[in-house]
């Protein structure tokens, strides 16, 4: 997987002391990331969210018409499986993005601890349905 770090938007950012935490904004020009060849918003979970008993996690991929975020809206949600360290999920971007982005992450509680990256990609490493448990050669 090769990484853009224009298209980094939170590197082990902290989440804690409030609900939900905003990541830094991008200009990604006058394209739209999610038309012609898939992009894929990825989310990692570097360190365990804890504290004030929360337990879920969902990252927010938001984008505005203008620098500064000030009428950001809600473009794509991606929803972690878990909160601990090592848990990760990605999922294709919509058509339709408009020209500043940024992530938001969003918790059912303020954590006291926690980190995690976001960032966007061609592929998907991490959105892998393939069948558990089976033998080889049966």
């Amino acid at each position: 997987m090769i990484m853009d770090q224009e298209l980094v938007l939170m590197d082990n950012a902290a989440v804690t002391g409030a609900s939900a935490v905003n990541g830094s904004e991008k200009d990604i020009g006058p394209i739209d990331p999610g038309a012609g060849e898939e992009l894929w918003l990825n989310a990692l979970v570097r360190t365990t969210l804890s504290g004030n008993s929360v337990s879920t996690l969902a990252v927010v991929l938001q984008d505005d018409t203008a620098t500064g975020m000030a009428s950001a809206a809600d473009h794509d949600t991606l929803t972690l499986p878990a909160i601990t360290a090592g848990s990760r999920a990605a999922m294709r971007i919509t058509p339709g993005c408009n020209r500043f982005i940024r992530a938001r992450a969003e918790m059912d509680a303020a954590p006291t601890a926690g980190k995690i990256d976001v960032f966007i990609t061609k592929d998907a490493p991490y959105h892998n349905h393939k069948a558990k448990n089976y033998a080889v050669g049966q």
